[in-house]
């Protein structure tokens, strides 16, 4: 943006702030909330929007819209969330606008916004407008608005830091408004939730280190290790936690009975209609791929929920599962904790990465190539760009099988598909590799309906990676 779009947009403000403190002095007040204080919130409501966002539109409009929003704060009871869906007019809210109008004012925490967004486009609507800024406000009984505080005031650190947020997108109308609400205010619960047992969460992976610590299962020490490591590196800020959930096992085989504890549900998974597992929760028995996972010792798997999230990214969430042995190494239960892995888990190289860099390593030992031969290289750089989430997944013999396979793929101009089946066949996961100079979105659509019709499903997700 240039300085000149800068001055425009500051001249912007203090014309605001001049409407503000006349609107003030004529009497039109907000309670608790005089002309020095309307003013100073005018600025830093659209203290962050970009230039170019706002120019054009007229200093009446944005004024009408930023006290529109200051009025529907005037009472918010503590830690509860306000929310709106609708068209503004100009007879009966003081301005108009061609877009439809999301206003929210919650108590300031992550994911507010991205989140927000992410459903917005979820539901295929354009943004055309985002203002999202901070406001820190004391209140009185009720919730009702006393001040707005100035940052260097003595008594900030009373006030509650509150997120502003005001969102333009395509105009609805009719019975959609409402269908937007509710998804928003789903949203804006689920965030609340995640953020409030986050500490709680990670408190429970702690127990589940000292655990399999105290209580460690017949694997080897070396597996074991890296296990806990893995496990402690994503309690260090690698895995954003947003639900858990603990389940017991009793009986073995075709006996297995699953049960749930709720009580100790977290973070979204508070919400016992929230479908972590269906294998293991909806279902009247259990099939023998579940009972088999149950007995296995294998203590920690990581792999993909049933649930898309609704906080920070619209996929479908991953799953770390911990099970719980008895003192004479049966398994007893499971921890699950749901959530999403950091962007340092897809862009650090697997080397170093508990868990992954032993499977790499593991993966490049039994095929014998010396790592700083010509095919070693080639090796580790295929492992270095498989897709991270199906390396977290997968198991070592098909890790091993498939990479081989790439391998084999170098400097021959044909494609090749590889498939993995999700140990519980709710998915399968296809990695088809094509020259790069043969690629096209109307060729990943063909394959993508050869293999919908070929495993009767339908495509979920799907994601294009271009390499040399």
């Amino acid at each position: 943006m240039s300085n000149g779009q800068e001055r425009k947009k500051a001249e912007l403000i203090k014309k605001m702030a001049a409407m503000a403190r006349r609107r003030a002095k004529g009497g039109k007040k907000i309670p608790g909330v005089g002309a020095a204080g309307l003013a100073r919130y005018i600025g830093r409501y659209y203290a962050y929007v970009p230039p170019g966002d706002i120019l054009a539109a007229s200093p009446q409009n944005l004024f009408a819209a930023a006290i529109g929003h200051l009025d529907f704060a005037a009472a918010r009871p503590r830690g509860e969330s306000l929310l709106r869906v609708y068209n503004p007019e100009r007879k009966k809210d003081g301005w108009t606008c061609p877009h439809t109008v999301v206003e929210i004012v919650n108590d300031d925490m992550p994911f507010l916004v991205d989140s927000i967004t992410a459903e917005i486009n979820r539901r295929g609507l354009d943004v055309y407008l985002a203002v999202h800024p901070i406001i820190r406000a004391i209140r009185g009984p009720a919730g009702r608005l006393t001040k707005i505080t100035a940052d260097d005031d003595g008594d900030d650190a009373t006030g509650i830091a509150e997120s502003f947020i005001m969102v333009e997108v395509t105009r609805q109308s009719g019975p959609r408004l409402e269908e937007i609400r509710k998804s928003l205010a789903i949203v804006i619960k689920d965030v609340c939730r995640a953020v409030r047992d986050w500490v709680a969460m990670r408190g429970k992976m702690v127990e589940a280190i000292g655990e399999l610590e105290g209580r460690p299962p017949a694997i080897p020490q070396k597996d074991l290790t890296e296990i806990l490591e893995f496990m402690q590196w994503a309690h260090d800020n690698q895995f954003t936690f947003l639900g858990y959930r603990e389940f017991g096992f009793k009986g073995t085989g075709a006996e297995t009975r699953v049960t749930v504890n709720h009580k100790a549900s977290l973070g979204v998974l508070r919400d016992r209609k929230a479908v972590i597992f269906r294998e293991l929760e909806n279902l009247p028995s259990l099939s023998p791929a579940v009972c088999d996972f149950i007995c296995r010792q294998t203590p920690l798997t990581v792999t993909k929920t049933n649930l898309i999230s609704t906080i920070h990214r619209s996929v479908y969430m991953d799953c770390i599962a911990i099970k719980k042995f008895d003192a004479a190494g049966r398994v007893t239960g499971q921890r699950m904790f749901a959530g999403l892995f950091t962007s340092s888990a897809y862009n650090k190289s697997v080397l170093e990465i508990p868990l992954l860099r032993r499977k790499t390593m593991k993966t490049i030992e039994r095929t014998g190539l010396k790592p700083g031969s010509h095919d070693g290289k080639a090796l580790l750089n295929i492992l270095e760009n498989y897709p991270r989430d199906e390396l977290l997944q997968t198991s070592d013999e098909h890790l091993y099988q498939t990479s081989l396979g790439i391998l084999h793929l170098q400097e021959r101009h044909k494609v090749a598909l590889f498939i993995r089946l999700d140990d519980f066949e709710r998915f399968v996961s296809c990695l088809v590799y094509v020259p790069r100079d043969r690629y096209t979105t109307r060729l990943r659509l063909r394959m993508q309906k050869i293999l919908e019709d070929a495993f009767a499903g339908e495509v979920s997700a799907q994601y294009a990676q271009l390499g040399e």
